[in-house]
């Protein structure tokens, strides 16, 4: 079977072909397995991203199909536009099986272009909320099968598709990883880990304004931000000689990333949208109580003043008000995070497929058109 992948971001052209996330890759490879032929089609990244370092070898049984983004001047923009939207028809057109992940405007032509030609489709549905799922019933009663990234929309995709199933969480922690949760430690500078994009949609602005607050109570504590920053605009100026800020950058490396959650004693989210973070089953195996929004598919995992703490999206004031408590109550801390290793030992034993397993063996019965 020949099966188009219309994928995550991050693929970027380098000097030897193209590259991209590492769980992207993986997911690809896995698919390759049984599938006699696989094609990954997304936009080539304009800027460099660093988190896109794995390389895509090209073989006779996969390869990549590479949409340049569309800017310039406005006919430039349509003639672009008109390029891409023809390359996407024709690779579709070539296989048997296209699988997109949702959302996006790309996402949503490949799934009309699926109609359009009768070809079938799967949908991996990674972010958003029930009344986006509701939005698209059309597209997902068209759909093969679907997946959720995490349980929480799966009740409601499974009233338009009769064929849904949440993802194995694409994450790297194993049993062995797992740290028993501890204490803020005495007589130390209480360090408040972020792991993400560093953009003011992940609620950046927010976590350094509970900061300022925070001080203005008589708690010092250190702020710091793992990840690319992609808006300079949300960093005080002069963030590179605070203090009480560490801007660490992206951290690809798995083990270096750890130490991070182990030299930290509080984990924050206090994103605006999220599918279900991969960061927070980390902040989890850690032993890290965690401070977040409920966004996307957070509350089908992790219950409010019993493993973690609920923030409003936006509301710095309520972010700073629970950060509070938790500096001030260490055996709080200490409670929701053992509450947390909890659930997710509880979770692991069933990630036993992985997300590529997941799809073949969707694939394994015989697609219907779409449309």
């Amino acid at each position: 079977m020949k099966v188009l992948c219309v994928g995550n971001g991050g693929l970027v052209r380098t000097a030897a072909g193209f590259s991209t996330h590492r769980s992207m890759a993986e997911f690809l490879v896995g698919l390759a397995r049984e599938a006699a032929t696989v094609g990954f089609c997304h936009w080539v990244e304009p800027d460099d991203d660093p988190l896109a370092r794995t390389a895509l070898e090209c073989t006779d049984d996969f390869y990549v199909v590479p949409l340049e983004p569309v800017s310039g001047s406005l006919p430039m923009r349509g003639i672009r536009a008109s390029a891409a939207l023809v390359r996407l028809v024709v690779a579709i057109a070539r296989v048997d099986f296209v699988y997109i992940y949702w959302p996006g405007t790309l996402a949503e032509v490949a799934c009309k272009v699926c109609i359009m030609l009768r070809r079938p489709y799967g949908l991996y549905l990674r972010g958003g909320d029930d009344a986006n799922v509701s939005a698209i019933s059309q597209l997902l009663r068209r759909a093969t099968f679907a997946f959720t990234a995490g349980a929480r929309l799966l009740t409601t995709a499974r009233m338009h598709c009769p064929r849904v199933d949440a993802v194995s969480p694409m994450v790297s922690i194993r049993p062995h990883h797992l740290e028993r949760p501890h204490d803020l430690p005495l007589g130390r500078v209480p360090r408040l880990l972020y792991v993400g994009r560093i953009e003011a949609s992940k609620g950046i602005p927010e976590l350094l304004e509970a900061q300022r607050m925070l001080a203005a109570r008589g708690i010092a504590t250190e702020v710091v931000l793992v990840g690319q920053c992609y808006e300079s605009s949300v960093l005080p100026p002069g963030a590179e000689s605070d203090p009480g800020l560490r801007v660490v950058g992206p951290v690809t490396d798995f083990d270096a990333l750890a130490e991070h959650y182990r030299s930290s004693d509080i984990f924050v989210l206090p994103s605006h949208s999220e599918g279900f973070p991969r960061v927070l089953y980390e902040a989890m195996a850690f032993g890290l109580p965690i401070v977040t929004t409920f966004v996307g598919g957070i509350a089908s995992v992790l219950a409010d003043g019993q493993s973690c703490l609920r923030v409003e999206v936006g509301n710095a004031t309520d972010l700073a008000s629970k950060l509070e408590r938790l500096c001030r109550e260490p055996t709080l801390g200490l409670q929701i995070a053992t509450e947390a290793q909890s659930t997710l030992r509880a979770l692991m034993p069933t990630w036993v497929k992985s997300h590529a397993d997941q799809v073949l063996a969707e694939l394994a019965e015989k697609p219907k058109p779409a449309g």
